[in-house]
């Protein structure tokens, strides 16, 4: 789920498995996307991942900066990729 979420401009999608992946996924990477695994994550742990998620802000600052690049990044190969195959 997580390759194929990323593939698409302005999605980021985390594997989380823990506290610390849901918290720091969404603080650093500002991810937009909680991906779980539904056989590797108990349901207790997974309802307390998607608290964590929805509910840590996003820092900003170096990790805006970051996040900006990588989208003029995302950016410029969408659109080499759209001329290529249209």
């Amino acid at each position: 789920m997580t390759v194929v979420s990323n593939r698409y401009p302005g999605i980021r999608a985390i594997l989380c498995f823990n506290e610390f992946t849901a918290e720091y996924a969404r603080r650093h990477n500002d991810a937009n996307i909680l991906v779980l695994g539904a056989r590797t994550i108990p349901e207790d742990l997974a309802l307390r991942l998607v608290d964590i998620f929805l509910y840590t802000p996003f820092e900003g600052g170096k990790y805006a900066e970051r996040l900006a690049y990588l989208e003029t990044v995302e950016r410029d190969v969408w659109e080499i990729l759209c001329r290529r195959f249209s």
